[in-house]
């Protein structure tokens, strides 16, 4: 996953990523939700912590093209 840098399982939304950042990108997009991050955007995304932070993870997804 070009996301989390999980086992990715196809191409959504134009970028490889897994079941979970495909799923976590809908529901954002889907919900219209906003996140904050507490830490400045400086949080890394990985599988281990890629649910601590969204905001940074959404902006993540944002950066690589979804």
């Amino acid at each position: 996953c070009r996301v989390c840098s999980d086992i990715a399982n196809g191409v959504h939304f134009g970028v490889t990523t897994c079941e979970g950042c495909k799923k976590f990108f809908r529901r954002a997009l889907k919900e219209y939700r906003t996140y904050r991050c507490k830490f400045n955007l400086m949080c890394t995304v990985n599988p281990r912590n890629r649910n601590t932070c969204r905001s940074c993870r959404y902006q993540k997804c944002i950066r690589l093209g979804m």
